[in-house]
């Protein structure tokens, strides 16, 4: 009877419970506009807090690359809506709160508009008349070797300003540069850079220099938001990469030797050997990844190394990569393989640790089985600019010939107003133009093969697979195609048809990773 009675209990007790009314529940979606193309709006967060005392609830939600967003199940009530953005955020700036209302059953929207490049513009730059064909680079500058802000280094841009006088049929380029230094907090902004141009930026402090890179600032972003790190202690001086220049411009100094790293690195190259010598910075940071094609693939046999640094590497057959004894701070890593569009990363490196990147790399071009029917004659585009352009210099096939080069590098230091860098496969052509106090140094003339851009070296193709080289000292007297890209210097090189194009240099696995010696 007891038993009875406990069960009957428990099962008035249950009954009750399942009949209880459920707590009322509202659903919130909406979506994120803008245009802070300087990162995704995958990156947005949509953050509420309820703001009833007795209960307080506080909702994330991530925005998605479509800048959709939606939270289920929310408590009704009255809440707060913040929307953040990784932009918005480095430049402490935040965007006003809205006020809504959950209601029971109901869907409540909740648009938001990021704020425009000219409203970006002028919130980061107060008080500065900036025009739509002007841009603001802005950001933070930190110790690679500490994280602490470097205070007083200086930020400097550079790049060419192109104007062209249609009456008198002229061209007339200038260099141009700029610079910011940074506050007690490491931060700097550069207001009025050019929109839609290519930029060249540089961190310098206490005569050491950290890498140089490029970047676009868009008319419609506004505003573009990158932080820089450099070792006090690893980056070149200011003093080796002008004596590297002296050198590369055949300059005759007193004492030739070419400081390859940092001071502190403590060795110089031997002054016996006069061949010009390039930057090989090392250091104790690790970089790893995986390089794929923006259709997912792995890309093996990809050329893989940071710019002035001396270990390289190429991927294996799952498009993974390790490099070590890397310099810390920012640098660039630079991906290439035949067929792809060469691929240039900013990347931070610290001491002692590992980072992790994954690259992708877009098609260049992409050839199927075609049927020739007609063809326009052999090196038509070499030929219409040697008649025309009066700036250039030019080698045709015969002139290649009777040099009897064998590297493509030493046919073009016979043309002048160029001198080599390096050795080997990796040489780099430089323009013999010293350039203004103040502006980042040019690492290399552009190097174009059969009208494609791929990072290439002059040295990838051999002269006995050249039909005809252009070579123009700036980008004032390249031609009209190549604006914004032969700012130091431009290289065309035409090839010959037939099976000799399939013996391009491929970048090899090497045995083992090199080192300079340095600690």
């Amino acid at each position: 009877m007891r038993n009875t009675v406990a069960v009957s209990a428990v099962s008035l007790i249950l009954s009750g419970a399942l009949a209880a009314p459920q707590s009322p529940i509202g659903r919130l979606e909406g979506t994120v506009k803008g245009t802070l193309a300087s990162r995704p709006l995958g990156g947005a967060q949509v953050l509420l807090v309820r703001l009833e005392s007795d209960t307080s609830v506080a909702v994330s939600a991530r925005v998605d690359a479509h800048g959709r967003f939606h939270v289920e199940s929310l408590p009704i009530g009255h809440y707060l809506v913040q929307v953040s953005h990784p932009t918005l955020d480095s430049l402490d700036m935040a965007l006003p709160s809205e006020r809504l209302v959950i209601s029971d059953g109901r869907t409540t929207r909740s648009d938001v508009t990021l704020p425009s490049g000219a409203m970006l513009r002028d919130m980061v730059c107060p008080g500065v008349a900036l025009g739509p064909d002007k841009g603001v680079l802005a950001g933070r500058v930190v110790d690679a070797d500490t994280d602490a802000p470097l205070t007083g280094a200086k930020v400097v841009v550079a790049w060419t300003s192109i104007t062209i006088d249609r009456k008198k049929h002229k061209i007339e380029s200038e260099r141009r540069s700029g610079s910011a230094s940074t506050n007690r907090l490491g931060e700097y902004r550069l207001c009025g850079v050019p929109a839609d141009q290519s930029l060249e930026v540089q961190v310098q402090n206490k005569e050491r220099v950290g890498a140089a890179m490029r970047l676009i600032v868009s008319r419609e972003e506004g505003v573009v938001v990158r932080d820089f790190s450099m070792s006090m202690q690893y980056a070149p001086t200011i003093a080796a990469l002008d004596s590297l220049e002296q050198v590369l411009a055949g300059r005759s100094t007193a004492d030739s030797t070419i400081i390859a790293a940092a001071a502190t690195a403590g060795r110089a190259a031997s002054s016996a050997d006069s061949a010009p010598v390039e930057l090989a910075l090392t250091g104790t940071a690790i970089l790893s990844g995986t390089v794929r094609s923006t259709t997912g693939q792995f890309v093996p046999g990809a050329e893989i190394r940071v710019r002035d640094a001396q270990p390289f590497t190429t991927t294996d057959d799952a498009g993974h990569f390790i490099l070590s004894g890397l310099p810390t701070g920012t640098q660039v890593l630079v991906v290439r393989k035949l067929g792809y569009a060469l691929g240039e990363i900013a990347v931070d490196l610290r001491p002692n640790a590992r980072r992790e990147e994954s690259v992708r790399l877009r098609r260049a071009f992409a050839l199927d089985s075609v049927r020739v029917l007609a063809k326009r004659p052999p090196l038509a585009e070499f030929e219409y600019n040697r008649r025309t352009n009066l700036f250039g210099h030019f080698l045709t096939l015969s002139d290649i010939q009777r040099s009897q080069a064998k590297k493509t590098s030493d046919l073009l230091s016979r043309m002048g107003g160029y001198t080599m860098q390096g050795r080997g496969r990796y040489a780099k052509m430089m323009a013999v133009q010293p350039g203004p106090p103040g502006t980042v140094p040019c690492r290399g003339a552009n190097v174009v093969i059969d009208g494609t851009e791929l990072g290439w070296d002059v040295n990838d193709v051999v002269p006995n697979q050249i039909a005809g080289i252009e070579l123009y000292k700036d980008a004032a007297t390249a031609p009209l195609k190549y604006a914004g890209k032969a700012d130091c210097g431009l290289i065309v090189i035409w090839l010959r048809p037939g099976p000799k194009r399939r013996g391009w240099n491929e970048p090899k696995q090497p045995a083992a990773l090199q080192y300079n010696g340095y600690p």
